[in-house]
C-alpha cells in the first residue's frame, strides 16, 4: 500500500500571529521555502503577494510566523505546491485555501451559577 504525502489542513493562531500547516508525514526541511508556499492578502477583491513571514518546519507541521500584527482581521490566500516528506514523496496535488486571522476573545462575560452551588469550607473532596 502506497501512502501519498499531502496537506491535511491549515489553521490560524491569532495569539501567536501564525498559521500552522498540518501534513500527514514529517516534512523535508529542504523543500520548505517561499517558492513552494505562497501567501497573498486579499484587499478590494485583489490578491497582493506578501513575503513578510518566516517558515518553520516542525515534524508534520509547518509554522508560518508573521513579523507583526498588521494582518489582524485580514483574509489570506495560501498556495502550497512541491513539498516533500522525509522519504522523498512529493505532495501529490497543490493545496490552496482562503483563511482569516480572527481573535477568539469573547467580548462579553456571562456568569452562570447552578441553583444548588455552595462554597465548601473543608479541604476534603
Amino acid at each position: 500500500m502506497y501512502n501519498q504525502f499531502s496537506i491535511i489542513d491549515i489553521e490560524s493562531n491569532y495569539s501567536t500571529n501564525s498559521f500552522i500547516i498540518h501534513t500527514n508525514f514529517s516534512v523535508d526541511h529542504e523543500t520548505v521555502h517561499k517558492d513552494n508556499i505562497k501567501i497573498s492578502i486579499i484587499k478590494d477583491e485583489k490578491q497582493i503577494a506578501i513575503d513578510t513571514f518566516v517558515l518553520v518546519p516542525e515534524g508534520k507541521n509547518i509554522i508560518v510566523k508573521f513579523d507583526d500584527y498588521a494582518y489582524a482581521d485580514q483574509q489570506f490566500f495560501i498556495y502550497i505546491n512541491n513539498l516533500k516528506d522525509k522519504l522523498g514523496r512529493t505532495q501529490h496535488i497543490p493545496y490552496d485555501k482562503f483563511i482569516k486571522f480572527t481573535p477568539n476573545i469573547p467580548t462579553q462575560l456571562n456568569i452562570t451559577t447552578p441553583l444548588d452551588q455552595f462554597a465548601s469550607k473543608t479541604k476534603a473532596i
